[in-house]
């Protein structure tokens, strides 16, 4: 997962994300944890092309390299908009 989006996923208060050192090697979330913390607004998740992955939510729709990537990127756009948007 790109490091800048692991650093917007924890700036915005990614469940557990509290626990994370930016600094250190630890681990991102999993793929699962991302699609379960986008809760019911999760649609699908699929491959346009060998580097390209969407994530779709109600009317979100979100691009990455990887699948984490792209869903990572959802999660953001969800928060934001159930916060009043960054």
């Amino acid at each position: 997962m790109e490091y800048l989006l692991v650093r917007a996923l924890k700036k915005d208060g990614f469940p557990g994300s509290e626990r994370w050192s930016l600094d250190s090697k630890d681990l991102p979330p999993d793929l699962g944890m991302l699609i379960r913390a986008c809760g019911t607004d999760f649609r699908k998740l699929r491959r346009e092309r060998r580097d390209q992955w969407t994530a779709v939510a109600k009317k979100v729709v979100e691009i990455g390299s990887t699948p984490e990537d792209a869903v990572g990127a959802l999660w953001l756009t969800l928060s934001r908009k159930k916060n009043g948007g960054h």
